[in-house]
């Protein structure tokens, strides 16, 4: 867990009975996070320790770090069953701890205080609830519900001189790229029209440029460090997609932003799936949001019209169906494993027909199986048809208004193959037109921009519409020492 999200560090000095018996939330916490793996028991663990959390935090009320270091690890791991709602609140429910627990924001303080290891890990907390914040926020636009950053450039500081463990190193970066981020979302959502566009544009260029040469090549190897650095050079090239922000740029200089854009996006999409899961996730289940906000960039820089924006060009530098099937082929691995090899897919459906068979099939057995993850296979599998058609929907409108216009551009070399099932699709009349209107229910059930919630099913986790609770919720753990010992050795803390 710690290489992955260094926020939280189990004390060297405890073993697995101390620490359920000096910190019993951040001891569940762990065993949650272990058992992402198994599903049978991750699922239930997690929803304890979710009521856990709400039972201390409201009804039975106490002070405790422990409880804000197991929240944090809940919300950055079991997103499987957790809604948008609940993570809002939760996330808000996080900075309100760490003013009840009184994390100082004063620099006086800070000059004033004993740099310990109690204090450390207090640092660690609150950088890890900014960062939470930033994940979910900066790329659905919230910049509203982002922190103050004062004290956090005091805690990273003083976090990187210490370096109380190897993992500390990560924290400072993570957190300087998710500051980048939010400064370059907060600066073009409230953009001083006076200001040019270009001269902002260059400005943030060379602050990322500065960024990237200051991370070490062993830090650089950090999955999450390497698409958040991609995440900032698309939140800052995706201006040339917007009409009203890209206004006053020459036309040439928004084509030249759109191909940054789409160079960013292919470079977020490669480095997430770079490293293959063999037995452990690469990042935290949050890092979904910078996927789906990064599939959503692909999808409007395939389908977008403007004049010199060759799509058929765009679609054979990124193609966006790829990388929707490797995460389906990633969500399937997750099920297989989480299941212990129960869950299977019907390896002979589908593989030719665009997702069709293979949907329906997948959905009649989602009633045979417990794990939520069951949602987001099918709901991946169902968007594979209309994606595909939309892409390919797209450059022929172009080509169709290229020949109307008098160009004589030929139709891209697939449209000469005989029709499959996607050209027959985006024939179907009753289609719906992407790219029309953008804020319509395509783009609505993709990444709900005014709820800032993804379905994706946030691709690790809860929907809208998925209101039910777990299927093997299983009673509550009344002895925890039977827990532990159904955690392989390997992984025990």
């Amino acid at each position: 867990m710690e290489p992955i999200f260094p926020f939280i560090v189990i004390p060297r000095h405890m073993n697995s009975e101390q620490l359920r018996k000096e910190r019993p939330y951040l001891w569940k916490a762990a065993m949650m996070q272990t058992l992402c793996l198994d599903a049978s028991r991750q699922v239930p663990l997690g929803n304890e320790l979710l009521n856990d959390i709400v039972t201390a935090s409201f009804l039975q009320p106490k002070k405790s770090f422990d409880l804000l270091q197991s929240l944090e690890i809940l919300v950055a791991w079991f997103h499987v069953k957790l809604q948008s709602f609940q993570i809002t609140n939760l996330l808000y429910l996080m900075r309100s701890m760490c003013v009840s627990l009184g994390f100082s924001e004063s620099q006086e303080a800070m000059k004033n205080q004993e740099h310990d290891s109690t204090s450390l890990e207090q640092k660690r907390a609150f950088t890890g609830v900014y960062y939470l914040v930033t994940m979910i926020f900066t790329t659905n636009k919230k910049p509203d519900a982002f922190m103050n950053t004062s004290y956090l450039d005091s805690c990273c500081r003083v976090i990187e001189e210490k370096m109380e463990y190897p993992t500390d190193e990560f924290i400072a970066y993570l957190i300087r790229t998710q500051q980048l981020s939010q400064s370059i979302s907060m600066t073009l959502a409230f953009r001083n029209t006076s200001l040019p566009l270009s001269m902002i544009i260059k400005s943030f260029e060379e602050q990322i440029g500065q960024l990237q040469a200051s991370v070490p090549d062993r830090v650089k190897k950090h999955a999450a460090i390497k698409t958040q650095l991609h995440i900032a050079e698309i939140l800052l090239y995706e201006a040339g997609i917007h009409d009203e922000l890209s206004a006053s740029l020459p036309t040439t200089e928004r084509l030249e932003l759109l191909w940054e854009c789409l160079k960013a996006t292919r470079s977020m999409l490669e480095a997430r799936f770079e490293i293959p899961m063999v037995d452990r996730p690469r990042q935290t289940c949050l890092s979904s949001f910078d996927y789906t906000y990064a599939m959503l960039t692909s999808l409007r820089l395939s389908t977008l019209a403007l004049p010199g924006w060759d799509l058929a060009l765009v679609r054979r530098e990124l193609d966006a169906g790829k990388f929707l099937d490797m995460q389906i082929q990633e969500v399937r691995w997750l099920l297989e494993k989480r299941s212990r090899g129960a869950w299977r897919a019907d390896d002979d459906a589908g593989k030719n027909d665009g997702g069709g068979v293979y949907s329906r099939r997948a959905a009649r057995d989602l009633g045979a199986t417990l794990d939520p993850l069951e949602t987001l296979y099918k709901r991946l599998l169902e968007l594979r048809v209309p994606l595909q058609a939309e892409l390919l929907a797209a450059v022929e409108r172009e080509s169709d208004g290229a020949r109307a216009g008098g160009v004589g551009a030929s139709a891209p070399a697939m449209a000469e193959v005989p029709p499959s099932d996607e050209q027959l699709v985006a024939a179907d009349p009753g289609m719906p037109d992407f790219t029309q209107d953008p804020e319509g229910p395509f783009w609505q059930d993709m990444y709900r921009v005014n709820e800032w919630e993804t379905n994706f099913s946030s691709l690790f986790g809860w929907g809208q519409d998925d209101q039910s609770g777990p299927v093997h919720a299983g009673p509550r753990l009344e002895t925890p020492d039977n827990l532990v010992q159904q955690v392989p050795m390997a992984l025990r803390l």
